[in-house]
């Protein structure tokens, strides 16, 4: 797919009606935007959207006029292989600045401001500086919309949580009232393995009425919806079949929902996971997004706060509500961008209710057939607000249809299984047909359609080949199983013969150079993140004495504790840890166990920063690299301020977390006994903080790759 460049020319052809005296330039026009060859921005992100919404919107539009746009112009992802798009018949003036906007789906993704229009040969010509939108830009409506401004749409906007799977997150909250079905501890640990996609708001009154073709009211349109939990399945598979995606829900065997009878309860009732259709979130799928990334199991998750006094900046609930729903998207979102996951509508769960075990669970989820419906989030009328707060509407009422709430609708991220590829092969294999299938060595990756990747090496089947040997790119006839589910794929075997086995020479590496996940490395040149997944930035090159450095792509939310209050290593003075004694974090954790009498590997709820260093590979599903990562040092971290630019620059590219100018923390014990030492990258300045700290700084992983030069 072609790419767009940071900057793009608007050659603007124009009849011109007014004299050439005249310093206004007015009239129709027909304008060209080119897309040179020479470019930067990759436009691979809008993928998901364009798939779901079948074209993307070049707007042309003055500053300050939501209703004037100028021109539109729809056109698909592939027309962007050509060399321009064409808008006709504009009608513009010089006094207004033209503000050109690349948007799907309610999703502005480039925008820029075109200005200084002139009349050089009968032409108008222009450069316009095209932005990559990271969130940041807010169009500006002006006087057309009012000061208080509000997008048309409510927002189609989705979020994608999860995004390497296989996450462990710590489920309820300490000390909360436990047993029964609505206790929230034991805490205990959840693997989710499903990536998936959380609207960032509530289902509206318009939103629901569009698909279910029922009647709305303007006044309420952007307010959530209350349903019962058989019309909310209703609505998620209306919904995926319009959008020309796979229904998650059946019941008796039907997708059809007009078939379904009015106790669904009572019936076969089946939701598919791995569908990419409409579904709503399982409890712990719920509990982990609205978490919006804490990992705080001691205090209370106000939907994007700890802070109680600061409840009504994030919900409506019972104090600041006057007892009514209220628009979705007024208050602010929580860490993932997600809104209103306390308060407003109280939202329905796929799954039933069960008493906390306190044992680690996989993707947990019961059968809704009994017992009470999940029901989370609270609500307008809710005095006590807090994500991990549990409820649930009774099953009997449920499926007589009397009870009704707000819901929130999730999509699978499910591979595209026609773009399954192997990624790495033992060096010099070839295979031969009817010969056993040896898997050693081998890495499959599947692609899905947003770019990101998911090792399913232990999950593709084998069941022939094409060709008697395989020593280029031949197809492979395979099966993709997932949870019973097997569907049809193929694999592309690519030039098995000059593979590498796995061992990299590192030491010519260079400062913001790239290592991928089957640890080999790619240059900022070379990499592309359509074909490629990358593991860590270096940022420290290999000397006579010491390895290549390389950090992670993203960084531990601020509540990754170095030690709580209380554990054996928060009232110890470790001396040996301290930055003029440890140079090396690879020997900290060590130091750590032997300090703390095992209590760091006893109690790993006490040491949260830690384990997010030592567990980063696995937790991010590095394959290869799993192993090794580290909580880095003092003089570790002294090495960006003179690199910070470049692995900055390298950590955009592979779609990472940049360093920022603030301190993180690091293993070293500071000269008081209840502190550590913590760094700003940017500068090298040092400061102190708190062991227990779980407000300010947060931390990055890093890793050794290779050896010495000598």
């Amino acid at each position: 797919m072609k790419n767009l460049a940071p900057f793009f020319i608007l050659t603007i052809f124009l009849y011109i009606f007014t004299a050439c005296t005249d310093p206004s330039i007015s009239g129709n026009a027909s304008v060209v935007v080119e897309f040179p060859s020479d470019t930067s921005l990759h436009i691979q992100d809008m993928e998901e959207d364009v798939t779901q919404a079948g074209e993307l919107i070049c707007t042309v539009r003055t500053l300050g006029a939501y209703k004037k746009s100028i021109a539109k112009k729809y056109f698909s992802l592939s027309e962007m292989n050509n060399d321009s798009i064409i808008l006709s018949d504009l009608s513009f003036t010089n006094n207004l600045d033209v503000i050109v906007e690349i948007s799907c789906k309610d999703t502005i993704w480039y925008y820029g401001r075109l200005s200084n229009l002139a009349i050089r040969g009968g032409k108008i010509t222009a450069n316009i500086n095209l932005k990559k939108n990271d969130g940041s830009y807010v169009p500006d409506y002006g006087d057309d919309a009012g000061s208080s401004y509000v997008p048309p749409a409510a927002g189609v906007g989705f979020v994608l949580v999860n995004a390497n799977g296989n996450v462990t997150f710590k489920m309820g909250r300490e000390g909360a009232t436990s047993g029964g079905l609505t206790g929230e501890s034991p805490v205990h640990n959840v693997k989710l393995t499903r990536r998936y996609y959380v609207c960032d708001h509530e289902v509206t009154q318009k939103e629901y009425g569009d698909v279910m073709e029922t009647l709305y009211s303007d006044e309420v349109k952007d307010v959530p919806i209350e349903i019962t939990y058989k019309k909310a399945m209703e609505y998620c598979n209306r919904r995926s079949s319009s959008e020309g995606l796979n229904p998650c829900y059946s019941v008796n065997g039907s997708t059809d929902s007009s078939t379904w009878p009015t106790n669904v309860l009572a019936s076969t009732i089946v939701c598919d996971m791995d569908s990419n259709g409409y579904r709503l979130p399982t409890e712990a799928e719920w509990e982990y997004m609205a978490r919006g990334g804490s990992d705080v199991v001691t205090d209370k998750i106000y939907g994007g706060t700890l802070d109680e006094t600061q409840i009504g900046d994030y919900a409506w609930y019972s104090v600041n509500s006057e007892g009514k729903l209220h628009d979705v998207k007024q208050k602010k979102p929580n860490g993932y961008g997600l809104y209103d996951v306390c308060g407003n509508a109280a939202e329905w769960c796929w799954d039933v209710l069960v008493e906390y075990s306190g044992e680690d669970v996989t993707d947990p989820v019961t059968q809704p057939d009994h017992g009470f419906i999940s029901v989370r989030g609270s609500s307008y009328e809710s005095s006590e607000l807090c994500v991990t707060q549990r409820g649930g509407a009774a099953a009997a009422g449920v499926g007589a249809g009397g009870i009704s709430e707000g819901f929130r609708v999730v999509r699978s991220l499910v591979p595209d299984l026609k773009k399954i590829e192997i990624a790495t092969l033992p060096s010099k294999t070839v295979y031969r047909l009817n010969e056993s299938f040896d898997k050693t060595g081998m890495i499959v990756k599947a692609y899905s359609a947003d770019g990101t990747i998911e090792d399913v090496t232990n999950k593709i089947s084998i069941t022939g080949f094409d060709s008697t040997e395989l020593k280029s790119e031949l197809p492979v006839k395979a099966s993709y199983t997932k949870n019973g589910i097997t569907k049809d794929a193929v694999l592309n075997l690519s030039i098995v013969e000059t593979m590498s086995t796995g061992n990299f020479d590192y030491t010519s590496a260079k400062i913001g150079d790239i290592i991928l996940a089957d640890g080999s490395i790619a240059s900022y040149a070379e990499f592309d993140r359509t074909t490629m997944k990358a593991a860590a930035v270096i940022f420290r090159e290999a000397s006579d004495t010491l390895p290549v450095l390389g950090v992670g792509l993203i960084e531990s939310q601020v509540s990754a504790r170095w030690s709580v209050s209380g554990s054996d290593a928060y009232s110890t003075t470790v001396s040996n840890m301290m930055k003029d004694a440890l140079i090396d974090g690879s020997k900290g954790w060590n130091l750590m166990v032997s300090a703390t009498n095992n209590d760091l590997i006893n109690n790993p709820k006490y040491y949260s920063a830690w384990y997010f260093c030592k567990n980063y590979g696995t937790n991010n599903s590095l394959i290869t690299l799993n192993d090794k990562w580290y909580f880095p040092t003092v003089s570790e971290m002294k090495e960006f301020k003179n690199t910070f630019a470049t692995v900055n620059s390298s950590l955009t590219k592979v779609s990472g977390t940049e360093l920022g100018n603030e301190y993180y923390k690091t293993c070293n014990q500071n000269s008081a006994q209840n502190y550590i030492d913590i760094i700003n990258p940017s500068t090298g300045a040092i400061s102190d903080c708190s062991k227990s700290d779980v407000s300010k700084y947060t931390v990055r992983a890093i890793r050794a790759f290779g050896q010495p030069k000598q």
